[in-house]
């Protein structure tokens, strides 16, 4: 059976109920999770990949390392298992083109294009604002990189922010 409120109260959380996965130490834990928000905007210039800034925001908080300010646009997952990102960015106002956000995935070897999240038409006479959620399977210490890309023919600034929590290990969720 699985563990009830119960068996935590009482401690009774034992190896068996571990093994049979109706709960893993994870479940126990502090969540993984973080929300970076970025209060400064960052310049993108016309048909360039640009990292989303660093977490200045008042709001943001990271309880597990996943980013590191000296890597910018980039998250670190702290072990194996299947992660959420919700990304947003705010483009500002320009009629021409299109916004996205793009991520790639590095493992011990080559990195990996996930592909556009989001992908918009410019939006005539206001800012656009582009976003998405992503489940992704990761493994520890694997790096997700998430830019921005604009083609108005000028530069734009852009504000970003991104979230990310850890669901479980794989044969979990």
């Amino acid at each position: 059976g699985g563990v009830t409120t119960a068996d935590l109260a009482a401690g009774a959380v034992t190896g068996p109920k571990l093994a049979a996965r109706s709960v893993g130490p994870d479940a126990l834990n502090t969540p993984d999770a973080a929300s970076l928000e970025a209060v400064a905007t960052i310049p993108t210039a016309s048909g360039t990949n640009v990292a989303f800034a660093a977490p200045t925001g008042p709001s943001s908080f990271d309880t597990a390392g996943f980013f590191d300010p000296a890597t910018p646009g980039t998250v670190r997952t702290p072990r194996d298992g299947i992660y959420r990102l919700d990304v947003m960015a705010f483009f500002a106002t320009n009629p021409i083109g299109y916004r996205q956000i793009n991520l790639t995935r590095t493992l011990p070897g080559p990195a990996i294009s996930v592909g556009p999240l989001a992908t918009s038409a410019a939006v005539v006479g206001a800012d656009t604002t582009i976003g998405g959620t992503l489940l992704i399977r990761a493994g520890a210490g694997d790096e997700i990189r998430i830019s921005v890309f604009q083609d108005s023919g000028g530069n734009l600034t852009v504000a970003t922010s991104l979230g990310i929590s850890y669901l479980g290990p794989p044969g979990i969720v």
